[in-house]
């Protein structure tokens, strides 16, 4: 047998082995809402899993890792040094800062050091963080801002809040903003709507009150608020940057923490994949970390990657 026919074999073992490896995840992930249901865990939509709920998941996974490292992320110093600058100028004015980029470039991790840091909140009497998302209820959004406000300042909320209708919610709001310097951070905006149903709960006394927003569209965040407004466009890392992003998680257990000579062009290939991607990088370089054999490395990105990351279907599977 020629050394071309035992190439074409082996290459057609791992894509079985791939495409199996695949059908088994594909058959839990879809199995979790029903176990969600039946032993109580988290929300799903009518029971069913859908790719953005797994893309999703795998996201906030990821930026849940990212949000609590100690070490800056790389890449990040730089937007991070240019939000700070739009946020400390000590304007008396109300401020917009939005910060754009594709879902995975790292808006959340980047507005979320910013939201975190101890000069920043000294600056402000009260604060708030919400994430939006695509479905959401105005009113939902004005409760959770009213509650965020108070546990800022360790005060209770009114009992009945929940039963309150979107008018007396937004009167609350405007009555307990409008003598305060504030800071907001609405996460995941989708569409410029929002802004026109709450921005009415955000006073502008010209006390220096800051509102950062991130969001996937450049139509939303280029929007003209009515106020200052600041944009700040997330690039892709760039190839040493995503590959250092990629080592520190991936070969955290190697021997002196780098990539082994057998693993090296696999581990580029991948780290191209995940175009430049920050929260790609780091869901791929946690799924591998502890995987050793490159067997099991040729499996798992096709799952981590195609899968989960971008919630589509590998061509592998249309077959089986």
């Amino acid at each position: 047998m020629d050394q071309k026919t035992i190439h074409f074999q082996k290459k057609l073992w791992y894509k079985h082995r791939i495409a199996n490896k695949l059908q088994e995840i594909t058959v839990a992930i879809r199995a979790i809402p029903e176990r969600n249901q039946r032993y109580g865990g988290g929300a799903t939509v009518e029971g069913k899993s859908t790719s953005e709920d797994i893309r999703r998941w795998v996201q906030n996974q990821a930026e849940s890792s990212l949000y609590h490292m100690n070490d800056e992320l790389v890449g990040i110093e730089g937007g991070k040094k240019i939000l700070m600058g739009w946020l400390m100028n000590k304007e008396q004015h109300q401020t917009v800062v939005s910060v754009v980029g594709m879902g995975g470039s790292g808006k959340t991790t980047l507005v979320a050091r910013a939201f975190t840091n101890d000069a920043l909140k000294s600056h402000f009497e009260c604060y708030a963080w919400i994430t939006v998302t695509q479905s959401y209820v105005i009113e939902d959004l004005l409760r959770r801002l009213i509650k965020e406000f108070h546990k800022s300042r360790k005060e209770e909320v009114l009992a009945d809040i929940n039963v309150m209708s979107y008018n007396e919610l937004l009167e609350i709001l405007v009555n307990y903003l409008e003598t305060k310097r504030y800071l907001v951070a609405l996460d995941d905006v989708w569409d410029i709507l929002l802004w026109e149903r709450i921005r009415f709960s955000f006073p502008d006394k010209q006390l220096g009150s800051l509102v950062m927003l991130t969001t996937r569209r450049v139509h939303i965040a280029s929007y003209s608020f009515g106020v200052e407004s600041h944009v700040h466009k997330i690039p892709s890392l760039g190839k040493s940057d995503a590959w250092e992003l990629f080592s520190m998680k991936a070969f955290s257990s190697y021997h002196n923490k780098s990539c082994s000579p057998e693993h090296l062009p696999l581990a580029w290939e991948l780290v191209e994949k995940c175009e430049g991607l920050p929260l790609a990088i780091v869901a791929l370089s946690g799924l591998l970390s502890s995987k050793k054999s490159l067997t099991e490395w040729s499996c798992w990105p096709v799952l981590s990657l195609l899968l989960l990351w971008k919630g589509t279907v590998p061509h592998c599977l249309e077959n089986h």
